[in-house]
């Protein structure tokens, strides 16, 4: 039969168990809603106005090579042209970082099922 000094020892060993449930549960839950609100970030950065300009102005570009376009758009000659083509490769090198230090996969970014 059980005494009562048995169950209370057990009594702290429980609680340390609870508590690691709870902690590791709390953790889990915490990194899921930091990656969610991060790809969140991601997808209103893309829809912004202003990603959005600077994506259209540079898609309506039109160069026949690297020296055709740098005359054109280049930092020196067209700051604005140049600040749109910095503002569309900062956006996707970030996604490259994520992408490269496996903090996201390509599945959770455009939601592939299989």
């Amino acid at each position: 039969m059980i005494d009562l000094q048995t169950i209370l020892s057990l009594v702290p060993a429980v609680g340390v168990i609870v508590a690691l449930v709870y902690y590791t549960l709390t953790i889990r839950n915490q990194n899921r809603t930091g990656q969610a609100q991060l790809l969140m970030n991601l997808y209103e950065a893309y829809r912004s106005p202003e990603f959005r300009k600077s994506w259209r102005e540079m898609m309506d570009q039109e160069y026949i090579d690297f020296d055709d376009f740098w005359s054109k758009y280049g930092g020196q000659v067209n700051s604005e042209a140049w600040s749109n083509w910095q503002n569309v490769a900062v956006y996707f090198h970030g996604i490259g970082v994520l992408l490269k230090e496996k903090i996201y996969t390509i599945k959770r970014i455009i939601k592939i099922d299989n």
